[in-house]
């Protein structure tokens, strides 16, 4: 007696790029609603005195890639602020780096955070909503 047993993917590979493709177009959308919501959040935590900074805030989407953020000079010393009043999360010490001062010249000003208050209350509803909508893709594609 003989048993032969034959598993053919192409249904399976059918599926998994489809579920693949859903994935691609919910993260697509999910990022642009969070660099949007980024921006207009950190507008509000800006300084009532920095209307310029608060203008230039901009957001860039393209694909799964959102950027949000201003090109001003000065926008990182208001994030972290300067001298001896610098205050930086752990999590941006790295990137808090770059914007480190030389010289002998010292200005103390307190950081009065803007974008990453914002960023770090918008990336908890993308996880959360991500989370969520890729457990319906899988779902909805489960009972094909």
């Amino acid at each position: 007696m003989k048993i032969s047993c034959k598993y053919d993917d192409r249904g399976f590979s059918k599926s998994l790029k489809r579920v693949q493709d859903q994935v691609d177009k919910m993260l697509e959308q999910e990022i642009a609603v969070a660099a949007r919501d980024t921006s207009k959040q950190a507008k509000s935590y800006v300084p009532v005195d920095q209307s310029n900074l608060k203008n230039s805030i901009k957001t860039e989407i393209k694909g799964k890639t959102g950027w949000v953020g201003t090109r001003t000079q000065y926008g990182p010393y208001v994030e972290f602020g300067t001298g001896l009043l610098v205050s930086v999360p752990g999590e941006l010490q790295d990137y808090a780096m770059q914007f480190k001062g030389k010289g002998v010249r010292e200005i103390n000003n307190y950081a009065r955070s803007y974008l990453f208050p914002a960023f770090f209350i918008v990336r908890e509803r993308f996880i959360e909503r991500t989370d969520r909508r890729t457990a319906e893709i899988f779902k909805n594609n489960s009972k094909r």
